[in-house]
């Protein structure tokens, strides 16, 4: 995929309006994974992935926790991992030793 149709974690921020820190959280507990991570380890975002985060969004600002946000978005959203998979702190990657 084309680093340029991606957006940064600046660009998808700007955006939202979520923070880049609770993005980098995000994906940390899993909830919005970036779509790719750049050879720099950089998140990049994808279009598609607008409408996850702005859900999201919505959700904390009717003060929706996040357990209930995670259970709440369906599994199929893009940008979210299947409910049926373990979850993992790194959105799929191998936890580091």
């Amino acid at each position: 995929m084309n680093q340029k149709k991606k957006l940064s974690i600046l660009e998808f921020s700007r955006l939202t309006g979520i923070s880049r820190d609770n993005l980098r959280f995000y994906d940390r507990i899993g909830l919005l994974c970036p779509e790719q991570r750049g050879e720099n380890n950089y998140r990049y975002y994808a279009r598609h992935q607008l409408n996850s985060a702005y859900l999201i969004g919505s959700l904390r600002l009717l003060e929706v926790g996040l357990a209930a946000r995670r259970s709440g978005c369906s599994p199929s959203l893009p940008g979210r991992r299947s409910a049926s998979r373990p979850r993992s702190p790194a959105c799929g990657r191998p936890a580091k030793s």
